[in-house]
């Protein structure tokens, strides 16, 4: 048996040896500590990705540059397929304006959203002839509208369930206009941001870029999109041309 003569001894001789052992590893865990969080995150934020954006007032107002519209070379679209989210009755109120500026253009119709089978739908609209436009506003804490909850909901599962590949709708064709308010910048036009990245990861083809409405300037921001729309509607060739926005 260790008597406490013997246990003095030993804590009094290795005494300096815990301390010096519990200091290293201390100021040693407090370096690589302040160390990581010294670091400049590298988490690319997707709101001030300025390429990708028509009309956004998050990186200092509207954007003015040439935008090249990325379509298939071949591509003139029979039919135009308009779906829509709404809160207030805006995305439906734009969906039906539009609709009535491509009559006589094209073959065009505006479908609540709420109503469709998601995954049935789009697929069923993946063709060459066949264009699909999104007209969805972002509401509370960056949430999609209530009409629209499930179809965001699908579409976000989807673009990351191992069962669908990077070419799951390679052949749907589509471009997105959001509405949102740079007001409340950490959520502004998170939806349409969103949906647009999702078909962007199944394989989808942005017909034209991403367009996000600002409450501010909605009306304008909206019938810029629109002519582009019209534009497309009435393309006979397929180079990509230049737009001045």
């Amino acid at each position: 048996m260790i008597s406490i003569e013997e246990i003095e001894h030993f804590a009094y001789e290795y005494y300096p040896f815990v301390i010096y052992f519990s200091l290293t590893i201390i100021t040693t865990s407090l370096f690589l500590y302040f160390h990581e969080s010294s670091q400049p995150s590298k988490k690319k934020d997707i709101h001030n990705d300025r390429s990708k954006l028509i009309g956004s007032k998050v990186s200092g107002g509207p954007l003015k540059k040439k935008v090249y519209r990325k379509r298939d070379s071949k591509i003139k679209p029979s039919k135009i397929v308009i779906l829509y989210g709404t809160v207030t009755g805006n995305s439906k109120v734009y969906s039906l304006k539009l609709q009535n500026k491509l009559k006589g253009l094209t073959e065009v119709t505006a479908i609540d959203i709420s109503g469709i089978d998601p995954e049935e739908t789009l697929f069923e609209l993946a063709s060459v002839e066949n264009v699909v436009l999104l007209l969805l506003p972002t509401h509370s804490e960056g949430t999609p509208p209530p009409t629209a909850a499930w179809f965001y909901k699908w579409l976000g599962e989807s673009a990351s369930d191992f069962r669908y590949d990077k070419t799951s709708f390679k052949n749907l064709h589509y471009a997105v206009f959001g509405l949102g308010n740079s007001s409340y910048q950490e959520h502004y036009n998170v939806v349409g941001t969103q949906v647009d990245q999702w078909l962007q990861d199944l394989g989808a083809q942005r017909v034209l870029p991403l367009a996000l409405g600002d409450e501010d300037s909605l009306d304008e921001d909206f019938n810029k999109w629109a002519k582009l729309v019209a534009e497309l509607a009435t393309a006979e060739s397929s180079s990509a041309s230049p737009v001045s926005m």
